[in-house]
C-alpha cells in the first residue's frame, strides 16, 4: 500500500517534467547527427563540411592509453569493421577514436577486474560511439588516417 502510495504521488510530477522536455523531431537530429556514415563510406561522407556528428559502430581492435590518471584520462581507440567480398576476400575500414576526459575512465580500464561492470569496454568488443571531427580529423585525414574525437560510447549487444 505504501508504494502504490509514493506511486501516486510521484505521477503528476514525472508528468510535468515530460510536458516540460523539448520535442525534437527526425528533421532535428537530421541537421545535427550523420545516421548514414559508416566505416566504409567515411571517406565520402561530407560530415567535416556540415559539422555534423558521427554515429558509427565497430570492434575495437586496438585500445592505446594515452593518460590513464582519472582526471587528465585519455585513450585512443583502432575501432574496425569489414565486410565479405565475394566467398574469399574480407576488406576491412578502421578509424581512430580519442576518448579524453574523467568519464571515460571507467568506461575504459586499464585493466580487467574479475567482475567488470556492463559499461566497461575491452578489446574486441563491438561498440556504438558518437564522435565528432576534432582539430586534427583534416590533418590526419590527408594521410589516410582517420582520427575522431569520441563524444559518447557503448557495448552492442
Amino acid at each position: 500500500m505504501k508504494r502504490r502510495f509514493s506511486f501516486i504521488l510521484l505521477f503528476p510530477a514525472l508528468l510535468l517534467c515530460h510536458q516540460s522536455l523539448p520535442a525534437y523531431s527526425k528533421s532535428d537530429f537530421d541537421k545535427i547527427v550523420e545516421f548514414s556514415t559508416s566505416l566504409k563510406n567515411l571517406e565520402q561522407s561530407a560530415f567535416l563540411e556540415d559539422g555534423k556528428l558521427l554515429l558509427l559502430n565497430g570492434t575495437i581492435a586496438n585500445l592505446q592509453f594515452l593518460d590513464k590518471k582519472r582526471d587528465s584520462f585519455k585513450i585512443m581507440v583502432e575501432m574496425v569493421a569489414g565486410e565479405w567480398i565475394g566467398l574469399d576476400e574480407v576488406r576491412s575500414y578502421h578509424c581512430f577514436v580519442l576518448f579524453a576526459g574523467e568519464e571515460f575512465f571507467n568506461v575504459f580500464p586499464s585493466r580487467k577486474p574479475k567482475k567488470p561492470s556492463a559499461e566497461m569496454i575491452f578489446l574486441n568488443d563491438r561498440i556504438l560511439l558518437l564522435a565528432q571531427s576534432s582539430a586534427a580529423t583534416e590533418e590526419m585525414r590527408e594521410q589516410g588516417i582517420w582520427l575522431l574525437e569520441g563524444l559518447h560510447v557503448r557495448h552492442l549487444q
